[in-house]
């Protein structure tokens, strides 16, 4: 996102809970945060506007072939045959789980940016550069496209963010067909995890392929309209929604971007009837996600009356901002909520 806040009538004070000890990762913790921090300072709130990276370098790889290579050759697993790059005039390449056993499947999550970030970002903020090997997943990190002044931007609704006009809906969801159809890939596991416009997005794709996507997650969005038109998802989908009410910029009650977004609290209730659950929540207790707030600071709400397999969770970072610095285990942690919740 731009360093722009959005409007919003004032939070409601929020309870804390009590504080626990801390551990001794702070030292790791506080180096991250200064260079994101200064990261921050140079690019605006969401990151640079251009990315400088090649796709796959979002996930530890390069895209592009080694010197002495032809193109086809450095799009192909070593011995397998198999394509690695895909999207076409929007390449990205596929992640593959560090254990790979042709013999196996498994999952698929698709990591989208935010607004003025990069793949690479996202992977490092989200806490997601080892899920290829704990839990054990595919991964794709595409890019948007940039929007006029230039930063990367998903078209996920009227709200956020950005002026593209790209099909992103088509873009992403003929990748992820292109990627089962060509990989041993669970079709009952495949996720989609975004933060911010990237989060809108992944709302955008249970809408409109619920058919494919079976489970997201997002720090930081929001539903795709405020009332819930315009979404009408095939099947249900499970939804883990995870916000800092502190958040200046997609404000935890609501508010304005480039249009009226619902806060989290009516997303959560929004996602609740998409799913046929009851549109009440229950605690469902606490967790400690971000080392610089104090006490186990993440609430757990949970709908109850879902459908069997299918939740719909809001976590609520007490205190925490647009881009709070979770802990290290919290990207795994986020999959693994993932993949409990494969299509039943």
């Amino acid at each position: 996102m731009s360093e722009r806040s959005s409007s919003a009538p004032p939070a409601t004070t929020r309870r804390r809970p009590a504080e626990a000890p801390r551990s001794a990762r702070r030292g790791r913790l506080a180096a991250l945060a200064l260079a994101l921090a200064l990261l921050g300072a140079c690019h605006g709130d969401d990151g640079p506007t251009t990315s400088g990276l090649s796709v796959g370098a979002s996930v530890g790889e390069s895209a592009s072939a080694s010197a002495g290579e032809s193109e086809s050759a450095g799009s192909e697993s070593e011995g397998e045959g198999r394509p690695r790059i895909f999207g076409g005039e929007r390449p990205v390449e596929l992640q593959l789980p560090a254990a790979f056993d042709e013999g196996r499947s498994y999952p698929l999550v698709l990591v989208l940016h935010a607004f003025g970030s990069t793949p690479a970002e996202e992977i490092e903020l989200l806490d997601l550069a080892g899920i290829d090997a704990d839990p054990g997943v595919f991964v794709l990190a595409p890019e948007g496209l940039p929007a006029t002044d230039g930063r990367l931007a998903w078209n996920a609704c009227p709200a956020c963010c950005g002026d593209t006009e790209s099909d992103d809906v088509a873009y992403l969801g003929g990748v992820v067909d292109e990627v089962v159809a060509a990989w041993p890939i669970d079709p009952a596991q495949v996720f989609a995890v975004g933060r911010s416009n990237g989060h809108f997005m992944a709302y955008r794709l249970a809408c409109d392929r619920a058919d494919r996507f079976t489970a997201i997650a997002g720090l930081a969005g929001a539903a795709t309209s405020v009332d819930g038109s315009g979404c009408a998802p095939a099947s249900p989908v499970s939804t883990l929604h995870i916000h800092g009410d502190a958040d200046g910029v997609i404000r935890y009650e609501g508010g304005w971007y480039d249009a009226p977004y619902p806060g989290a609290v009516a997303t959560t209730a929004l996602w609740a009837e998409h799913d046929g659950c009851d549109v009440t929540f229950e605690d469902g207790g606490a967790l400690d996600l971000v080392d610089a707030l104090p006490g186990a600071e993440t609430a757990i709400s949970r709908a109850q009356g879902c459908p069997a397999g299918v939740d719909v969770e809001l976590w609520t970072i007490a205190g925490g901002n647009h881009r709070p610095l979770l802990i290290p285990g919290t990207g795994a942690r986020i999959v693994t909520w993932l993949m409990d919740h494969p299509r039943r």
